[in-house]
């Protein structure tokens, strides 16, 4: 009798499974790198997205402030040096005072490049409990950038043992708000009051704001590398009266009273300038991180102090400037943006009328 053949085998050789798994595993490390490359390439993206989202609120927070300054200037007689009892004419005057220029002259330390202001606004801001339903009280403000450790305005809990261990400390650029309680202002009252209107020293004038800088100011944003701000002010010229740009990034409503009337001077008298325009040097901070682990903290400081030196000085150099500024940054390498805007100073009367 015939045996029957054995029936022939379904399974998968060694060889078909040796490749099938070579295969399957070429496919797994191929999707991993993808899926790891795509999570890196949104993180990046989400970071970058949320620090310039803030240097864009940042921005409206300045334009914000900047807008609602005002001078409250009146039109008062304007004596005789020879007899006081005896008007000449009319002249404006104001208790309050709109400076603008390079930080290095309106900060008594630790200035960056770029410019700094201050100024008078209705923010409403007191640390009397029976004032703050007064919203339009004037407060001295401004903003400028400073360079520091994050230890000092951070919770008390964190600033020292093992929490700052695990968070060490950071320091960074940083955009920086003044605003003093309305209660502190030296402008207004008795004689014991600094009364900006009989001083001839810009040094003892700067000393609304310079008395308590550090203590009542707190950071906007961290990694603000420079603010760079273009006063525009009104400039007549044989009857007609046009809006330009300071050539040095200066402006200050008492002027005339330590450098004497002059022509520039003159139309900015107790006033505000038309409009300033706003520039903001962001950086990301993912990438600053970066950079201080390759650096250090200190030498990461220094690199983008290196390419913000010598900048913003001229107008007329701004946006050769810009274009400096943004290659020294992407050859660090430091990822960044540069956000422009124009603010409108709603309180500038526009007066162009010859007092004298």
């Amino acid at each position: 009798m015939k045996k029957p053949s054995p029936p022939l085998s379904t399974a998968f050789t060694l060889v078909e499974v040796l490749v099938s798994v070579s295969v399957l595993a070429v496919m797994m490390t191929i999707m991993a790198d993808l899926m790891v490359r795509t999570q890196d390439t949104i993180s990046r993206a989400s970071a970058h997205a949320t620090e310039f989202q803030e240097a864009r609120r940042v921005m409206d927070a300045v334009g914000n402030a900047l807008s609602q300054s005002t001078m409250d200037a009146v039109w008062a007689y304007r004596r005789s040096a020879q007899d006081a009892s005896s008007p000449t004419g009319y002249e404006r005057i104001s208790d309050h005072h709109f400076v603008l220029g390079p930080s290095s002259e309106l900060l008594t330390s630790g200035a960056e490049a770029g410019q700094a202001v201050f100024f008078q606004a209705p923010l409403g801001r007191s640390e009397s409990a029976d004032r703050r339903r007064l919203h339009d009280l004037v407060n001295c403000c401004g903003f400028y950038v400073q360079y520091g450790s994050d230890l000092a305005i951070r919770p008390g809990f964190l600033q020292n043992g093992q929490p700052a261990v695990v968070n060490p400390e950071r320091n960074r650029f940083r955009l920086m708000q003044y605003v003093q309680p309305a209660e502190d202002s030296i402008l207004y009252g008795d004689s014991s009051k600094l009364g900006l209107n009989n001083l001839t020293s810009r040094t003892q004038a700067l000393r609304w704001y310079q008395q308590d800088l550090g203590a009542n100011s707190r950071p906007l944003a961290d990694n603000i590398l420079a603010l760079v701000l273009t006063p525009h002010a009104t400039q007549t010229d044989g009857g007609r009266t046009t809006v330009v740009p300071d050539p040095q990034y200066r402006y200050d409503s008492r002027d005339f009273q330590w450098n004497g009337l002059n022509a520039i001077n003159k139309s900015r008298r107790h006033q505000l300038p038309v409009m300033v325009g706003v520039t903001l040097v962001a950086a990301d901070e993912t990438s600053y991180e970066a950079l201080v682990h390759k650096l250090g903290e200190k030498p990461a400081g220094e690199a983008v102090r290196a390419v913000l030196a010598g900048k913003f000085v001229r107008y007329a150099q701004l946006k050769d400037d810009i274009a400096a500024v943004q290659q020294g940054l992407s050859a660090l390498p430091l990822h960044h943006k540069v956000l422009s805007s124009s603010v409108t100073l709603r309180g500038s009367k526009w007066i162009s009328e010859d007092e004298l």
